[in-house]
């Protein structure tokens, strides 16, 4: 079984989005007292951008190999081919006002195409652009997890104040080679990885589009810092269909950490279109 053919079967068996919290199955109120549950499997394809910080050899054999920002991106028609494997779902045990979330996102790309923007040399003093092709390899687990509290609901809109972490776990290593360069070594591999925790707090919930309609729009947003990290933020927004059984959903998420000093990279953005679907009871 080829990874293409794993990443078409995930994109098309799934279809709703990330962070539904807060959805029930049509004619169930979560807020009757009783427990309720949601298990949601989705696909997650965004775009990535970052500054990764790498320890590039230089082109020169008189100047040592020194850290060394470069700006990279990826896009899902790069690394769909490349996807090794994939594991992204959602959990909710709610109870009246109260509820439990976890969030999952396991993702190894290998070989990916990549771009490299820019090169800049020690302490950021000398800023080179390039536009040069790479692979880059990625092996990302992003982990959120909390409790939250419904602060204002009704029949419009509901409202949740959430409490909870997020882990990220990322590595990343850039292989090229180059016909000839100024800059780099013609061809060279370099690695780093990242560890993350950091607090968050969230509001999220969801807005009814008509009386006794099954559509709805869910929306999510957070942000957080930890001792490692400066800072991290994550959003979604879609608009979602009820059924007996659960519901499906499709929107936008997106996912920013920022860091400073000596760390595996000093931003990085994932953002992109999130489809799945939602099982509840």
């Amino acid at each position: 079984m080829t990874a293409r053919f794993v990443a078409r079967r995930l994109v098309v068996l799934v279809v709703g989005s990330c962070f539904a919290v807060g959805v029930q199955a049509a004619g169930v109120d979560p807020y009757d007292g009783q427990a309720h549950y949601d298990f949601e499997l989705y696909g997650w394809l965004p775009t990535a951008h970052g500054t990764l910080n790498f320890d590039l050899p230089q082109a020169s054999v008189l100047l040592p190999t020194v850290p060394t920002a470069a700006s990279a991106s990826v896009s899902p028609s790069s690394y769909i081919g490349a996807l090794k494997f994939a594991a992204m779902f959602f959990a909710q045990a709610r109870k009246s006002n109260a509820a439990l979330f976890t969030d999952f996102f396991y993702a190894d790309l290998s070989a990916s195409s990549s771009k490299i923007r820019e090169v800049s040399g020690p302490g950021g003093q000398v800023t080179v652009p390039l536009d040069l092709d790479a692979d880059l390899d990625m092996h990302s687990f992003a982990w959120t997890a909390g409790g939250s509290y419904t602060i204002a609901r009704g029949s419009a809109a509901t409202l949740d104040l959430g409490v909870g972490f997020r882990y990220l776990d990322l590595s990343s290593a850039l292989q090229w080679n180059l016909a000839a360069s100024d800059v780099l070594a013609r061809t060279g591999i370099a690695g780093d990885s990242a560890h993350l925790w950091d607090g968050v707090v969230s509001l999220y919930g969801r807005i009814e589009l008509g009386g006794n309609s099954r559509w709805f729009i869910p929306y999510y947003l957070d942000g957080g810092a930890g001792t490692q990290s400066n800072w991290t933020s994550m959003a979604f927004g879609g608009i979602g269909y009820r059924f007996n059984w659960g519901s499906v959903n499709a929107g936008y998420k997106y996912l920013y950490y920022s860091q400073s000093g000596a760390r595996a990279f000093e931003t990085l953005s994932l953002g992109g279109a999130l489809i799945g679907v939602t099982f509840s009871w």
